[in-house]
């Protein structure tokens, strides 16, 4: 596998030449979690089968399996360092972070102080501070420097957070009955609370299971976990303003669908029950692509922050690369 290094543009006629380049069968079970290095080089997965799998982007090989029997294996994120990542438990008596040297294999630091299962990660795009939030309805800032923790938030249900590209901004959504609430906080003085504050009438009771940012801070997408699932793209600036619903992809069983950017911001992937991964646009809000290449849910879907490449996962991992290049 060769991966495409110089720029191109994501348009309709490459990504729709997405074809499989790479699969890993390592996992036993569902992936739960997939994230890339910020250089694009590395690739990092966890399992329901408490492995955690380190994958080289570029080289399209396998490179590690790192076993996390006593903790399980629930959300991963690199840190800046491509040999160290932030690692959440997944099971019923530890819910800790923990500072993970990949290279070495062992255990840096631990952050303790969420008495659930965390659900969200977001590692500061500026410095080494970084987000977590919980089924025990509360947000925790960190510094990977420090294992005591820097702030508290306390949320109405069950809160998904990300940071803004700048990192000085981050956003909190979270359902409430039959509203979506959505919270914009100043990162300096979070303590003062929001400085915006949105509620929208949704006809769902469902999760709010996702939140991110576009690389370009324009956007803001939310998804929910429910059988008919849907994709809000809101105006990053103004959240109440509500640019696009994306639909199209399955959830019968209601399960927590990875939903991302490209790094050019213009379109959104998403992963479905049924194995496909959905592309569209964030300037038109049009259906591009839909690819298909997996037998399970496809729970996890991101793309190469660098490289021209996609990464998605089920239970087995796949890498994507471009049939048609065009500069």
């Amino acid at each position: 596998m060769e991966t495409y290094q110089k720029r191109i543009s994501l348009n309709e006629q490459i990504l729709s030449s997405l074809r499989k380049a790479k699969v890993f069968k390592l996992h036993e079970k569902r992936v739960n979690s997939m994230d890339f290095s910020s250089n694009g080089e590395f690739v990092i997965t966890s399992g329901e089968d408490e492995n955690l799998q380190l994958y080289s982007a570029i080289q399209g090989k396998h490179l590690k399996t790192i076993p996390v029997k006593k903790y399980g294996a629930g959300l991963v994120r690199f840190t800046h360092h491509n040999s160290a990542a932030i690692c959440a438990s997944q099971n019923d008596f530890d819910h800790s972070l923990r500072y993970l040297s990949i290279h070495e294999n062992r255990y840096l630091r631990y952050f303790q102080g969420h008495c659930e299962r965390v659900i969200s990660l977001a590692m500061s795009p500026r410095d080494d501070t970084f987000f977590s939030s919980s089924l025990d309805k509360s947000i925790r800032f960190w510094d990977l420097r420090d294992e005591r923790c820097q702030g508290i938030l306390r949320c109405h249900g069950r809160c998904v957070v990300d940071y803004d590209p700048e990192g000085v901004v981050f956003g909190v959504a979270y359902s409430e009955g039959r509203k979506l609430v959505i919270k914009l906080f100043d990162l300096r003085q979070f303590y003062l609370g929001p400085f915006y504050d949105t509620t929208r009438d949704v006809p769902t009771t469902a999760d709010t299971s996702c939140l991110k940012f576009s690389k370009d801070g324009r956007f803001m997408l939310v998804t929910t976990a429910e059988p008919q699932p849907k994709i809000q793209l809101f105006d990053a600036i103004e959240p109440a303003h509500l640019l696009f619903t994306y639909t199209g992809h399955s959830n019968d069983e209601s399960n927590y669908l990875e939903a991302s950017f490209t790094p050019d911001s213009r379109q959104v992937l998403s992963g479905s029950e049924d194995g496909s991964i959905l592309i569209w646009s964030t300037n038109t809000g049009k259906h591009i692509v839909t690819l298909t290449g997996h037998e399970g849910p496809t729970c996890a879907v991101q793309w190469n922050p660098q490289y021209a490449m996609m990464a998605s996962a089920c239970q087995n991992v796949v890498f994507w690369l471009p049939s048609t290049v065009s500069t």
